[in-house]
């Protein structure tokens, strides 16, 4: 990958942004 080719972004992330399986947020529903 040449430099020009690259992008780096940070984002902040709530637990209701995280998913494992199927789009569903596990955290918020208990399953994890």
């Amino acid at each position: 990958v040449q430099g020009n080719d690259l992008m780096i972004s940070f984002i902040t992330n709530d637990k209701g942004d995280w998913s494992f399986a199927d789009g569903e947020a596990q955290y918020l529903t208990g399953k994890l």
